[in-house]
């Protein structure tokens, strides 16, 4: 069985721009909410109408809205509704884990201990470790770093984190 993971708009262009979003949905089952995929397939925006054919085929999962967890509403106005509905999923337990690459909800989820990773991981969770690999695994994280808004240090920890810190995310 495939873990489920759920994805945020910005994270979903990020791996469809970079050629990411197939293999993930290959390793995981990746789902969202109505509120990110209504950002996803905005016409004209890049994706837009694979993100629609994938829902159709349901290699992507449309989530129904859940009601609100508690301690998210707290910190609602740091989040756009994309964010918080997967947010929000996860805390509902629809997930194991959430995709997420806006500094709001990264912050967000550090703060309360929702685990997950942004789309700079994606490349190294999907990748064997030789050292052919990796050094394609990098050149990918440097494509997804030069079409996403991330600190350099975010950036650095992709590249350098130890093995054992993606463990839990591994397919």
């Amino acid at each position: 069985m495939k873990k489920s993971v759920l994805i945020d708009t910005s994270s979903a262009i990020l791996l469809f721009k970079s050629g990411w979003m197939v293999p993930l949905m290959e390793n995981y089952r990746v789902g969202t909410g109505p509120a990110a995929f209504r950002e996803m397939t905005v016409a004209d925006y890049p994706g837009a109408s694979a993100f629609l054919q994938w829902q159709q085929e349901q290699r992507l999962v449309l989530h129904p809205r859940c009601s609100p967890a508690l301690s998210i509403e707290t910190d609602r106005r740091n989040l756009d509704p994309g964010e918080h509905e997967c947010i929000n999923l996860f805390l509902n337990g629809t997930g194991t884990f959430v995709v997420i690459d806006d500094g709001p909800g990264a912050a967000f989820c550090r703060r309360e201990a929702i685990p997950y990773v942004n789309a700079l991981l994606i490349p190294r969770l999907l990748s064997p470790a030789s050292v052919t690999a990796r050094t394609d695994v990098q050149a990918a994280m440097q494509r997804i770093y030069a079409s996403g808004r991330y600190a350099p240090w975010i950036l650095e920890y992709a590249l350098t984190c130890p093995p054992e810190d993606l463990a839990f995310f591994l397919p």
